[in-house]
């Protein structure tokens, strides 16, 4: 018996539902203002921890640079300008400040390395600066010698007549003696102390004392060295009555005007007889 073909399957009618959806509206990228608020937090913590980081890097190695710098000069061009027992000391405290920075100051804070620093600093600077002082303290002593003399110059020259001077009062005189005198005391008191100092011990004068002492002397001696001479004024005439005046310009009875110009007395006489010539000929 022959199989009749099965017919397909109907199919099924496709249905809709409709859901009523909520729609909330976003941006991208966007947060609440909390988090946002912590988000800033956050980002100011790490650049205050980056600057702390390196503000700490900067005064570790400030201060191994200077823990180098200073040895070498102390142990080289400024090695007379520090005592020898105080020298080894120094370097001893300079290696263990080198140390220290490789081992347990590996990380430390930046406030730990500062105070390093200026506690090196308190010895270093002493000698700097007595090696400075010894570089420019020679020529402001010679620039106030030769002040000195050129004073003392210009007293003598007064005191011998020089003309050149003669208008100066006595008392300014007296007040450059004066100054003169104290200034040269004081500069051969502190050049005699200094002579007899070690270039290590603290110097007896210092560039700037000298510098001001210089001042000082200049300004009192220098003025009235140059003082100009006073210029005499020319005698004014005596003014005469307002009567005499008249009667100088004015003419007397007889008198030719003062305009008049006179002939000259050598001029010859005319001839009797000569009619006075018209100075213009008539046609």
């Amino acid at each position: 018996e022959e199989k009749k073909p099965e017919e397909p399957a109907k199919k099924k009618a496709k249905t809709t539902k409709k859901v009523a959806l909520k729609v909330a509206e976003t941006k991208a990228y966007a947060s609440a203002a909390p988090e946002i608020q912590r988000l800033v937090e956050v980002e100011n913590d790490m650049r205050a921890n980056d600057r702390k980081e390196r503000e700490k890097s900067d005064a570790k190695n400030e201060l191994e640079e200077y823990v180098y710098s200073i040895r070498d000069k102390v142990q080289g061009p400024l090695e007379s300008f520090i005592e020898e027992s105080a020298r080894e000391a120094f370097c001893a405290t300079l290696s263990q400040t080198e140390d220290w920075l490789y081992e347990d100051g590996e990380d430390e804070e930046k406030s730990v390395y500062n105070g390093r620093l200026k506690d090196l600093k308190t010895t270093g600077d002493e000698v700097e600066a007595r090696a400075k002082e010894a570089a420019t303290r020679p020529k402001a002593m010679e620039d106030l010698q030769k002040s000195l003399v050129r004073c003392r110059k210009f007293l003598d020259e007064k005191s011998a007549g020089a003309e050149k001077y003669a208008h100066i009062a006595e008392e300014q005189i007296k007040k450059v003696a004066d100054c003169l005198a104290a200034k040269d005391q004081w500069f051969n008191g502190v050049n005699a102390k200094q002579a007899g100092l070690k270039p290590w011990q603290p110097p007896a004068v210092t560039t700037n004392e000298l510098v001001k002492e210089l001042s000082a002397l200049e300004a009192v001696y220098i003025k009235v060295m140059d003082t100009p001479v006073p210029v005499a004024e020319p005698p004014k005439e005596e003014e005469k009555p307002a009567g005499e005046k008249a009667a100088e310009t004015k003419p007397t009875e007889g008198e030719p005007a003062a305009d008049t110009a006179a002939p000259p007395a050598d001029a010859p006489a005319p001839a009797e007889g000569d009619a006075p010539k018209d100075e213009m000929d008539i046609d």
